[in-house]
């Protein structure tokens, strides 16, 4: 992380930001809460949409600095896409020429010979073309922005098809694939570890640049202070692991007797509550 802060979006203030703004532990204090982009990127990382061209009335041109501010939608769960965010803005943009009607009879900076980068110049469209058209022609550049810029969604998500007629002229992105537990055999509780910098396990994250980058601790790091020399720090297996057969579901019946736990034929399901999964090795 920057040391020096970050930009935020709309202000010339600048945030620090520590672990803890996105890393949230859960209500038992154990494990990581997922990542979402409303909670945890959209502060840094809006996706700013604009209207484009030139605006002449004064009150229209305030709104347009207002449509600005609020950033275009983002899709709320594996269901939506990128036709949900561009049904969105046509709406909002279409609010707008309602609102405006002036916009749509005046020619846009691209218009009057000034393409915007990366676009072909385009022709001047006729006077008095209809407030549909000229809600259509922001679509395009907006979506253009936020689907093929490098600071739209390819700044987080993979491209898995581009825009094509078969798409309906969108790409295609896949979804994050953030690992809620990167060690899912394994027990531990961060609640315990609290009064801990987070960089004294997690020591890369102060050079870490990509979010690719898999910051989990080393078993060094544990073993400094699990190591039985350490007074308070337990060192035993259990500790951390917990030993039930991988190939058994842990939703398993309880349908074991004394008798058969004693002679090692199996393992009771552990509390649902507080599961104890199986044992990992660690590199």
């Amino acid at each position: 992380m920057n040391p020096k802060g970050l930009l935020v979006a709309g202000s010339l203030d600048r945030k620090t930001l520590r672990c803890t703004d996105c890393h949230q532990t859960d209500d038992a204090g154990r494990y990581m809460r997922p990542i979402n982009y409303p909670t945890h990127c959209r502060e840094c990382h809006p996706l700013n949409v604009r209207v484009f061209g030139t605006i002449n009335e004064l009150a229209a041109s305030e709104a347009a600095d207002q449509f600005r501010n609020e950033p275009a939608a983002h899709p709320n769960g594996p269901r939506e896409g990128p036709d949900t965010v561009r049904a969105i803005l046509r709406d909002r943009f279409l609010q707008f020429v309602e609102q405006f009607p002036s916009v749509h009879s005046e020619r846009t900076r691209s218009e009057k010979g000034q393409p915007l980068p990366g676009r072909p110049k385009p022709t001047a469209a006729p006077n008095g073309r209809s407030a549909a058209d000229w809600a259509e022609q922001q679509l395009s550049e907006a979506s253009r922005l936020l689907f093929e810029g490098a600071g739209g969604c390819r700044y987080c998500h993979r491209v898995t098809a581009e825009s094509s007629p078969e798409t309906d002229q969108l790409p295609r992105f896949a979804l994050p694939k953030i690992n809620s537990r990167w060690f899912p055999h394994s027990v531990f509780s961060h609640e315990r570890h609290r009064s801990l910098d987070c960089r004294q396990c997690h020591a890369q994250s102060a050079e870490s640049r990509l979010t690719s980058d898999v910051l989990m601790p080393t078993i060094q790091s544990c073993q400094q202070c699990h190591n039985g020399k350490t007074q308070g720090a337990r060192t035993d297996c259990v500790e951390c692991h917990a030993y039930h057969a991988p190939h058994e579901s842990r939703d398993s019946p309880r349908d074991l007797t004394i008798q058969d736990f004693l002679r090692g034929q199996g393992a009771p399901t552990p509390d649902k509550a507080h599961p104890l999964p199986p044992l990992i090795q660690t590199p």
